[in-house]
């Protein structure tokens, strides 16, 4: 007997077939999708890896001739289509423009020779490749909605930048050991520096080639893949780049090695550096951390002394800094206590490597010197003798140093030459006594007062005042050849009606006032005369006194030490 019609209409048998056959297509549909996802992300990498390489190819002829109109062009296509089928390229020649203030994809322009921010930067100096190519779909286009083929497309830009490393500050250092190392470990709280004379000239005397010091420091730091940009991310302790240097020198029982392992140990705590603070490698930090090819890294050597000093300083920021009295003095004249604060930090990292147009700057220092005359005052007859105090206020303003332009010559290696345009800061003496909270607040001008040089009281009070200052208005072009790179000669500059002694000068511009038992003292006194006499000895020592203890921070009074690194010429770079 036949079931009834609407029982069919309820019997549910092979439904599931139904509903495995439908996804069916689907699932296949997906899988085809996902096979050529992946297909393309290949095709994509692979393209994108030929793109750059063509770019790179393209700049080798302006690392030629910055005037070529075609070769440029022909060696970006060609390297495309030799490695990779199927593809076609768009290149274009134009200008890299290393500007910072400027979005990394805003700095390369088309068919342009100058920069908006730099005019120093002329010519060709860089190609920009897109390149295309049709991409089949191998699965999903039998499938609903599935496309038969899609365009692949990769940008690449390549730069041929030419880059110098420099650093400005004080260049040369008179060594006084006990003054050095009472800076240090003012610089380094809690430590106790105490390097001789013969070791400090060694560090002096030394220097490391900058690409293996990276390399160690990368080592040391932790950092063993990626690029030197990862390096200059990290943080590191002082003693970490004191060790990078002996590792370099690789040298244990030299006097420069021991001296170094002598200031590691010596060094309390763990005092840390950004190392971006201290180093700045311009393109040159997307080189692959490791690189032992000169062509593809940093050809510059690093003052050993100069990088442990400084990198002290980046470490100890803006700490006030109270110099103790038994490194200072004037022999037979006068002792002294002083202290000093950075009004203002270099700008930017101390050591630079990079392409035309950067700046470093200097530090803002003020400085507080308190003199103690060994020599008393004769009051005359039963009122004895006064001692004699002179308060010294100095302040020395930012100096800066620009890297105007590289020359690589014919032969880089024995041609190539560097102009740095540098400008020395404002220095202003004073005689006259600030406080300790003005020394300390860098945000506001200090207000200096009349000085109190002899106080008996009720009986002498003498005071003096007085102000000298220098100043550049111009920048100077110094020019530096690869020999003086090699042997890292410092070139100076002076600020404009430099005095030759700043602070003996100062002598002759402090005006003394004062009374005895309660009367004024003329200005042709006998008691003022007497005190002149013996202020000039003093005026006359502090200059040397000053210049050493500002050589230990990095300054000059008046002038600017600039020395160039080394300079790397034709390496083409991605740089987008």
């Amino acid at each position: 007997m036949k079931k009834p019609l609407r029982t069919h209409y309820r019997d549910e048998s092979g439904a599931v077939a139904l509903i495995a056959a439908a996804s069916m297509t689907a699932i296949l549909s997906l899988t085809a999708m996902v096979a050529d996802i992946g297909a393309i992300y290949i095709e994509k990498r692979d393209l994108q890896a030929a793109t750059d390489a063509a770019a790179l190819s393209g700049t080798f002829p302006i690392a030629q001739d910055s005037t070529v109109t075609n070769s440029w062009k022909t060696y970006a296509q060609t390297y495309l289509a030799k490695n990779i089928s199927g593809a076609t390229a768009v290149a274009t020649q134009g200008i890299y423009c290393p500007d910072a203030s400027t979005s990394p994809g805003a700095r390369f322009t088309a068919n342009a020779t100058t920069c908006a921010n730099n005019s120093s930067i002329t010519g060709y100096n860089a190609v920009q490749v897109t390149s295309t190519m049709p991409m089949p779909a191998y699965f999903g286009r039998g499938f609903v909605g599935g496309s038969n083929s899609q365009t692949l497309t990769a940008t690449a830009t390549a730069a041929q930048i030419n880059e110098a490393g420099f650093y400005a500050g004080s260049g040369t250092v008179s060594v006084n050991a006990g003054l050095i190392n009472s800076i240090l470990t003012s610089v380094l709280p809690g430590s106790n520096i105490s390097l001789t004379a013969v070791q400090y000239q060694a560090l002096l005397n030394t220097n490391i080639d900058a690409l293996s010091f990276f390399n160690k420091l990368a080592t040391n730091v932790g950092v063993t893949t990626g690029t030197y940009n990862s390096v200059l991310q990290s943080s590191a302790s002082v003693q970490s780049v004191l060790q990078s240097e002996i590792d370099v020198l690789n040298a244990p029982t030299s006097v420069a090695s021991v001296a170094l392992s002598t200031l590691k140990a010596e060094i309390s705590g763990a005092p840390s550096v950004t190392l971006s603070n201290l180093f700045n490698l311009g393109v040159w930090q997307n080189v692959g951390v490791g690189s032992t090819n000169s062509a593809t890294g940093l050809s510059a050597q690093l003052n050993a002394y100069q990088l442990a000093s400084l990198a002290a300083q980046v470490a100890n920021g803006q700490n006030f800094v109270t110099i103790p009295n038994s490194a200072l003095g004037i022999a037979g004249v006068a002792t002294m206590t002083a202290a000093s604060t950075v009004i203002e930090p270099p700008q930017g990292p101390a050591f630079e490597f990079t392409p035309v147009g950067t700046t470093v700057h200097t530090a803002q220092v003020r400085l507080q010197l308190n003199l103690q005359l060994l020599s008393a005052l004769s009051l005359g007859g039963v009122l004895g003798t006064a001692p004699v105090n002179l308060p010294i206020y100095v302040e020395v303003g930012s100096g800066n140093a620009q890297l105007t332009n590289i020359s690589c010559g014919y032969n880089p290696a024995t041609d190539a030459t560097v102009q740095i345009n540098a400008q020395s800061g404002v220095a202003q003496a004073y005689v006259g006594t600030v406080s300790k909270t003005s020394m300390s607040n860098v945000t506001t001008p200090v207000t200096v007062s009349p000085a109190t040089l002899v106080n008996v009281a009720s009986v002498v009070t003498i005071t003096g005042s007085g102000e000298v200052s220098v100043g550049s208005a111009t920048a100077t072009p110094l020019t530096f050849n690869q020999t003086q790179m090699t042997n890292l000669t410092a070139q100076t500059v002076t600020s404009t009606g430099m005095l030759s002694n700043l602070l003996q000068t100062l002598n002759s511009h402090t005006t003394l006032s004062g009374t005895l038992l309660g009367a004024s003292l003329g200005k042709t006194s006998p008691l003022l005369t007497s005190l002149n006499g013996l202020l000039s000895p003093a005026f006359a020592g502090l200059d040397p006194l000053v210049d050493g203890l500002l050589a230990g921070l990095g300054i000059k009074i008046g002038y600017l030490d600039v020395t160039a690194t080394g300079a790397r010429c034709g390496v083409p770079t991605l740089v987008n």
